[in-house]
C-alpha cells in the first residue's frame, strides 16, 4: 500500500541504459579483444579488407571471419575498459580547457608518430606543454588507452569515492556501532557514539579513528534509510523519491565529403499511394577513392540530426541495412571515422554539438570558401550521378529533353519511401563496381588498394560504441534535475533511475531525438540514462507535432491537461489517416508517410547497422520544395 491507501503499482519494466563511458576509437590490430557472438576472440592477424583471423579465448581455436561479425568487448580480463570516466558532457568544458586538451592531444600524437621517443625529446615536448616528465608521462599513456582529445581533459583528483585510508578491522567496527546507534536513535550525535567507538577500539587492539571520521561516517550512514528504524526509514525515502502522479505532460578517409539535396522525383505515400512530394537525399563520400560511405533518405529539411543520422550510417559496416533491404550481396565497403569532415557553411554542419562530437572523435571540420561552389565538386558531381540514375524513374521532376519539369510529374510517381532505398542502396552498389572516370577504376578497387600498405592490409577506425556515437550527435539542453522529474519543452520526464542524480543547482545534459519525444537520454556519470514521459500513456509523437498542439491550446488559453493532450494527440492521427487519401490532402498525406517512417527507423539498442530517417526540426516544420 502506498502514503495515500491504495494499491502500490506494478514493478515497472527496467529502464535501458547505455553505459557511458569515456570516447574510445579502437584499431583492428592483432592481439586486441573483440567479441565474435557471444564469445571473446582476439585477433590473429589481417587477411584482406573484409576478413581477419581470430582465436577464441576459450579454447584456443582459430577461424576466419568477416570484420562485419566483431563488434568491441567492453570489460573481462585482458581489457579491463576505459579508466576515469567523465562526470560532464562535452559541452560542460571552456573553449579555454577544450582548446587545451586539443593541443596536448595533436603535440603528443606527433610525438608518437615521430618514432623518437627519447627521454631527451620527451622532456622538450614536457617543456613545450609546462608540465612535468612525469606528467607527460601520464598523458601519454593514457592517450595510448583512448586515442581521442578526452584523454587530456581534466581529470579527477585524490583518492576515489568510498575508497578508506582506515584498518578494515576499524571500518567494520566504525559501521557496526553507528548502524546500531541509528537503529536506537536516527538522531544520535557523533559525541554521543565516539567515546564508545575510542573505548571498543582499545579493546580490540585497534587504532581509534579520528573524531571528523566519524563525524563524515554517520552523516553517511544517516543518507541510507536501511539503517534508520523502519518508519522513519520509509518516510525518509519518500520524500526523497521522485514525485509520482500525473503531471504537466510536454590517404582514405583523410577527407570526406557531406551534402544534401532533394531528389528529382516525386513518390507515394505507403498506405493510400498519394502523392507527398520529393524527399531530402544525404550522401557522404570519400574523397580519395570516391566511395559512398552512407546515404540518408528523409522526408523533412536537412538538420543537424540528419548530419548525425548520415555520419553513423557511414561510419558503421553496411551489411546488416542491406540485407534489411533484401541484397545482401551489395557492394558497400566503405565505412570508418574520417579525418576531415568537409562541407558547405550551412548551419546545420555548425551546429555546437555537431562541432563537439566531431572534436571528440577527432573528425576535423573544414568549410568551403564561401562563394566558391567549385570547391564542393566532388560531392556535388557525386549527387549528379545519383540523380541522373533517379531520373530514370517514374515521377521525375526534371526532363532532359525538355530541359525543365514536365507538367503533372507528381501524377506520374510510383515509388514509395522505402523502394527508392532499395533502388539507391541498388545504384550505389553498381557505382562501386563501375570504372570512375577520375580514378581510372572503380571506386571499390580504390578502397582496396588505398588500405593495403606494403603488401599488408589495414582497416579504419571506428567507434567503441555505435549507441554512444549516435547519442553524441543528438541536440541537447542542459536542465536541473528535481524530485518532479525533468521539464524539457513543457514536458515532464520522471525515472527511478534519476534518484541518485537529484542535487540543487547542478545541471545535467539532457539529450532527445526531435523524432519521439516520447523519452529522453540524460548523461549520468557512467551511462546515458533512458527516461520517459510521465504521465497518462500517450503515443509517441515529434517534436513539430507538439509545437503545433501546444500553440493551438496557448490561442485557446485552455489549460493543459494530459489526458487530454493524449486525445488530441489520437484525433490529430485519425483525422490525417482519414484526409490522407483525399484529392489535394498532399500536406496530410506527407505527414503521415513522415510519422510512418520515424515509426518504422527508431533505432534498436546496439543496433550498428541501421540507416535511420531523420525528421523535423525546431526551425523547419516542413520541407516541401516549390516547383
Amino acid at each position: 500500500m502506498n502514503r495515500k491507501g491504495n494499491a502500490s503499482p506494478s514493478q515497472p519494466p527496467p529502464t535501458l541504459a547505455i553505459p557511458r563511458r569515456a570516447a574510445r576509437i579502437l584499431e583492428f590490430e592483432p592481439g586486441t579483444w573483440w567479441r565474435l557472438a557471444d564469445q571473446r576472440v582476439t585477433i590473429v592477424t589481417q587477411l584482406t579488407c573484409e576478413r581477419l583471423l581470430i582465436r577464441h579465448a576459450a579454447d584456443e581455436r582459430t577461424e576466419t571471419v568477416p570484420v562485419s561479425s566483431l563488434t568491441p568487448w567492453i570489460g573481462g580480463v585482458g581489457n579491463p575498459g576505459t579508466p576515469a570516466e567523465r562526470s560532464a558532457g562535452v559541452e560542460a568544458y571552456s573553449e579555454s580547457v577544450w582548446g587545451r586538451a586539443l593541443d596536448e592531444h595533436r603535440l603528443i600524437e606527433e610525438f608518437l608518430e615521430s618514432g623518437d621517443l627519447s627521454r631527451t625529446t620527451r622532456k622538450r615536448l614536457a617543456q613545450a606543454l609546462g608540465l612535468s616528465d612525469r606528467q607527460v608521462r601520464r598523458k601519454i599513456k593514457r592517450f595510448l588507452e583512448l586515442r581521442t582529445p578526452e584523454a587530456f581533459l581534466p581529470q579527477r583528483v585524490g583518492p576515489r569515492p568510498g575508497s578508506t585510508y582506515l584498518h578494515p578491522d576499524t571500518e567494520r567496527l566504525l559501521a557496526e556501532e553507528i548502524r546500531r546507534a541509528l537503529k536506537e536513535s536516527p538522531d544520535v550525535a557523533v559525541d554521543d557514539i565516539y567515546p564508545l567507538l575510542v573505548k571498543a577500539a582499545h579493546d580490540l587492539g585497534l587504532r581509534p579513528p579520528g573524531r571528523n571520521t566519524v563525524h563524515k561516517r554517520l552523516q553517511r550512514a544517516r543518507r541510507q534509510t536501511q539503517n534508520l528504524p523502519g518508519a522513519i526509514g520509509r518516510e525518509l525515502a519518500y520524500r526523497r523519491s521522485p514525485v509520482k502522479g500525473t503531471l504537466e505532460c510536454e590517404g582514405p578517409l583523410s577527407v570526406v565529403d557531406m551534402d544534401h539535396t532533394v531528389c528529382d522525383v516525386h513518390i507515394l505515400e505507403g498506405q493510400y499511394g498519394f502523392p507527398i512530394g520529393r524527399p531530402v537525399l544525404s550522401v557522404m563520400i570519400d574523397r580519395l577513392t570516391r566511395v559512398v560511405l552512407g546515404i540518408l533518405l528523409s522526408l523533412e529539411a536537412p538538420s543537424r540530426l540528419s548530419v548525425g543520422l548520415c555520419m553513423h550510417h557511414g561510419v558503421f559496416h553496411k551489411q546488416a541495412w542491406l540485407t534489411t533491404l533484401g541484397i545482401p550481396e551489395g557492394c558497400w565497403p566503405g565505412f570508418g571515422l574520417p579525418t576531415v569532415f568537409y562541407t558547405d557553411n550551412a548551419s546545420d554542419f555548425r551546429a555546437l554539438s555537431v562541432r563537439r562530437a566531431m572534436e571528440l572523435y577527432t573528425i576535423q571540420q573544414k568549410f568551403r570558401p564561401p562563394g566558391d561552389p567549385a570547391a564542393g565538386g566532388i560531392i556535388e558531381r557525386a549527387i549528379g550521378t545519383f540523380m541522373t540514375k533517379v531520373r530514370l524513374l517514374p515521377g521525375t521532376s526534371y526532363s532532359k529533353l525538355l530541359g525543365q519539369k514536365p507538367r503533372h510529374a507528381d501524377r506520374q510517381a510510383r515509388l514509395t519511401l522505402n523502394e527508392l532505398a532499395l533502388y539507391m542502396a541498388r545504384q550505389v552498389s553498381v557505382y562501386h563496381k563501375t570504372t570512375h572516370g577520375g580514378l581510372g577504376m572503380p571506386p571499390l578497387s580504390a578502397w582496396e588498394k588505398a588500405w593495403t600498405v606494403n603488401d599488408k592490409p589495414l582497416l579504419p577506425r571506428i567507434p567503441e560504441s555505435a549507441d554512444q556515437f549516435r547519442l553524441t550527435f543528438l541536440p541537447g539542453e542542459w536542465r536541473t534535475i528535481t524530485r518532479e522529474g525533468i521539464e524539457l519543452f513543457a514536458l515532464r520526464y520522471q525515472s527511478e533511475d534519476l534518484y541518485p542524480l537529484i542535487r540543487p543547482h547542478y545541471k545535467h545534459m539532457i539529450r532527445y531525438d526531435p523524432r519521439d519525444l516520447s523519452e529522453v537520454f540524460v548523461e549520468g556519470p557512467d551511462r546515458h540514462i533512458k527516461v520517459p514521459l510521465c504521465g497518462t500513456p500517450m503515443p509517441a509523437f515529434s517534436l513539430w507535432e507538439w509545437r503545433e498542439i501546444r500553440a493551438h491550446r496557448t490561442e485557446e488559453g485552455r489549460p493543459r491537461d494530459p489526458e487530454q493532450m493524449a486525445a488530441e494527440l489520437r484525433a490529430n492521427r485519425a483525422l490525417i489517416e482519414s484526409k490522407a487519401h483525399e484529392k489535394g490532402r498532399w500536406h496530410d498525406a506527407r505527414r503521415l508517410a513522415r510519422e510512418q517512417e520515424w515509426k518504422r527507423s527508431r533505432p534498436d539498442p546496439g543496433g550498428h547497422d541501421r540507416v535511420v530517417k531523420s525528421s523535423p526540426m525546431d526551425s523547419v516544420p516542413l520541407c516541401r520544395v516549390k516547383e
